[in-house]
């Protein structure tokens, strides 16, 4: 028996083209859209702002969501996709100073906030340790608190 292409939209995990993930982001299938994902879905919230705005947005500009109706960090206001409970940001930086408005403060081409003691210090190899690959989960942290979270006692045999 010869096996017959399903139709996207007729599979039977196929419900209407709206997918959220994990943390509560809508995505909407977007065979066309020239910034979609492999799997053609595109986030709805950016695409409720390109609507909004008539254009296409770039890869750096961040679309936040405000937190009208919902608290600003939770599942719920990342669905609210309307236009009133969007802004548009013209890149990361910007969109790091809402969440974290501590760094408002901090010069980020001369200094760095440490990720776990939170000390703004002068960026350098002196002060840092760069974890370029994140497995960590951070980017940067002071030597201080490398050496006592991760490195170990070393004892001579």
């Amino acid at each position: 028996m010869e096996k017959k292409a399903v139709d996207r939209k007729k599979g039977n995990r196929w419900n209407g083209g709206l997918k959220v993930d994990g943390f509560g982001y809508v995505s909407i299938f977007s065979e066309n859209h020239p910034f979609r994902r492999k799997d053609k879905y595109f986030l709805e919230h950016r695409l409720v702002m390109e609507k909004h705005l008539g254009r296409f947005l770039s890869p750096e500009e961040v679309v936040h969501h405000k937190g009208i109706k919902y608290p600003l960090d939770s599942k719920e206001n990342k669905g609210d996709n309307r236009i009133d409970n969007l802004e548009l940001l013209p890149n990361l930086a910007a969109h790091v100073l809402i969440h974290m408005p501590q760094s408002k403060s901090i010069n980020t081409d001369k200094q760095r906030q440490c990720s776990k003691c939170k000390k703004v210090l002068k960026l350098n190899s002196k002060n840092f340790f760069k974890n370029s690959t994140k497995k960590l989960g951070f980017r940067y942290i002071c030597k201080h608190c490398h050496l006592f979270l991760y490195d170990k006692p070393r004892v001579n045999t």
